[in-house]
């Protein structure tokens, strides 16, 4: 590695400005009032706070919604496939 010289001096560096500001938000989070999962979950909570900030994304192209009746939504689903093995209690819905 030809920049391994540098890497290896700016690592230190890195890695105390990485700490450093883990360290300022867990201390911001822990001395605030208003919110209690940031007090008693500080840091973490924030990395919750961006998956629910991307959820439409994930749900949109990784996880099939539950409720959408688009063709049809699981439970639905189940039934007709019930209904086609001929379980006992696959009842229509009146």
């Amino acid at each position: 590695l030809a920049l391994g010289g540098h890497i290896a001096e700016l690592l230190p560096v890195l890695l105390t400005g990485t700490t450093a500001g883990y360290w300022a938000l867990g201390l911001k989070d822990i001395g605030q009032k208003s919110h209690t999962l940031r007090r008693n979950f500080p840091v973490m909570i924030h990395f919750r706070y961006l998956l629910e900030g991307i959820r439409p994304e994930i749900q949109q192209y990784l996880i099939e919604d539950e409720q959408k009746m688009v063709p049809y939504s699981r439970a639905m689903r189940n039934t007709i496939y019930s209904r086609a093995k001929m379980k006992i209690g696959a009842v229509t819905h009146a």
